[in-house]
């Protein structure tokens, strides 16, 4: 039987054993509509859980087991390991691949962790790059409101059309628009993750409710204005972009991520090294994976190839402080400061970027965040929820 059929299974099974102690009624199970208003979760959201296409995180599990057998902890945490156990195929296809949102939601469960993105192709986040993945911005910001930090890197600078016509007469003109495109859909995509971010986190605390329990009903009806100003400056420390100074960059290397977190419960560092990649659906069905309507994964690149201190390393001292601090330079002063500690600590042998002598010339500028309250909450988390 396919994973997510075993979860519909136990989902109807848990709504009749509720019915039966008298803590459900009959027509809370009457359709799946009615299931998810029981527990608390919008449809959308629901019927993806039950195709297999989202990932079901412990603390959802944990909530329905507990709406489902109201005190009775014994059934509670027995119910809740097996509605996990019974979605675990579809988030995770195995140890090393990952669907888009439940990379998302793993980074996010891991406190403190930085996902570093490096922008050498165009973004496909902005809803005015026509690209597919504008969902994932929501997804992304998500996680951010939930305390992942993001770096995000422009590595070929910011210029104008005549600057660029100055700067890089001796490449390409083809190479030129293309590098002015990734440049303006950087900053758009910039605008739309951390303005997804902020709505996500005035709203969840406004109506004290998590993201996947909010419904364009309660948002239309929230007043969120005061935690709307408290959440910009938040947002605005776990999300930053950096752009290269110099705008003569060379070199794509699409969809590398670098992931640095602590798993607190193993007392273990990782700093992996993933890559996005796209599977044709012939593919998915000859590896068994036909019931799931996805066909994007973040999967491991071998240390081999390119280890995270190589990736990150690129982007020194932005991440490799991050490892100090906890935290991300969130102004041009702090920059300056992140500057000045990292090169205090240049011969401190302990660091993997011993020995790296920083330049008073700047490698990164920051840039400043953009809010937009359409763009960023309806354009994007209500379009992924339908």
């Amino acid at each position: 039987m396919p994973k997510h059929h075993e979860f519909k299974e136990l989902i109807d099974n848990a709504f009749r054993k509720s019915i039966e102690l008298d803590i459900a009624k009959s027509s809370d199970s009457n359709s799946r509509s009615e299931q998810a208003k029981f527990l608390s979760i919008s449809p959308g959201h629901f019927s993806k859980l039950l195709s297999g296409n989202v990932h079901l995180s412990q603390k959802l599990a944990l909530s329905f087991a507990e709406k489902l057998f109201k005190g009775n902890k014994t059934l509670i945490n027995s119910i809740a390991d097996k509605f996990l156990e019974s979605t675990l195929s579809p988030a995770v296809l195995h140890d090393s691949f990952f669907t888009i949102d439940s990379f998302f939601q793993e980074l996010e469960e891991k406190k403190p962790s930085l996902l570093t993105i490096e922008y050498r192709d165009k973004p496909q986040t902005p809803p005015s790059s026509g690209g597919k993945h504008q969902e994932s911005a929501g997804l992304l910001g998500k996680a951010i409101a939930h305390g992942l930090h993001v770096a995000l890197f422009q590595p070929f600078g910011s210029f104008t059309n005549r600057e660029a016509n100055e700067c890089c007469s001796s490449i390409p003109e083809i190479i030129t628009r293309y590098k002015i495109d990734i440049s303006r859909l950087t900053l758009q995509a910039y605008k739309t993750i951390y303005s997804a971010a902020v709505n996500i986190m005035a709203l969840e605390r406004t109506l004290k409710k998590e993201f996947e329990e909010l419904t364009r009903q309660n948002v239309e009806d929230a007043d969120i204005e005061a935690e709307l100003i408290k959440a910009k400056q938040e947002i605005k420390e776990r999300i930053c972009l950096y752009i290269a100074t110099d705008n003569n960059n060379l070199g794509f290397c699409s969809r590398i991520f670098g992931a640095n977190y602590i798993d607190s419960e193993k007392n273990l560092h990782h700093r992996d090294v993933w890559e996005w990649v796209s599977a044709d659906n012939y593919l998915l069905k000859q590896k068994n994976f036909d019931s799931l309507d996805i066909n994007d994964f973040f999967i491991p690149r071998n240390r081999d190839n390119l280890t995270y201190e190589v990736f990150a390393g690129q982007f020194h001292p932005i991440t490799t402080m991050w490892e100090i601090t906890r935290s991300l330079p969130s102004s041009k002063e702090e920059l300056e400061q992140c500057y000045e500690k990292a090169n205090e600590l240049k011969d401190d042998e302990s660091c993997w970027w011993y020995g790296a002598d920083l330049k008073k010339d700047k490698l990164w500028e920051y840039k400043e965040p953009v809010y937009s309250k359409s763009e960023g909450y309806w354009a994007t988390i209500l379009n992924a929820k339908k």
